[in-house]
């Protein structure tokens, strides 16, 4: 059976199989990546869509989120170093408070 196979057909097979393998493995944050791009674009064409923070009274005016809500940044306008950042000093203030309520 391996007599037939040629030594140029069993590379462009192995070669096939490790791109496949390779577009797998990554092929879920490149499409990611390309996504947020086309993100990026839609959101600079159109800067007055509504905020997720904000909702509708029943007049149909945007009403301020409720007090006990803390606001955060959106992390969708945050870059990927300030959203780690952010996230950082989340976490190190919840730790802060964990420590000073087992006093």
């Amino acid at each position: 059976m391996f007599e037939h196979i040629s030594v140029s057909e069993a590379v462009q097979w192995i070669a096939l199989v490790f791109l496949a393998g390779f577009i797998g493995f990554f092929g879920k944050s490149l499409g990611r990546s390309i996504l947020s791009i086309f993100h990026k674009d839609s959101a600079k064409e159109s800067p007055s869509a509504p905020q997720g923070n904000m909702s509708l009274s029943p007049t149909g005016q945007a009403a301020p989120p409720p007090a006990s809500q803390e606001r955060a940044p959106d992390e969708k306008t945050l870059s990927e170093a300030e959203q780690k950042a952010l996230k950082k000093a989340l976490k190190a203030q919840a730790k802060a408070q964990k420590k000073l309520a087992k006093k």
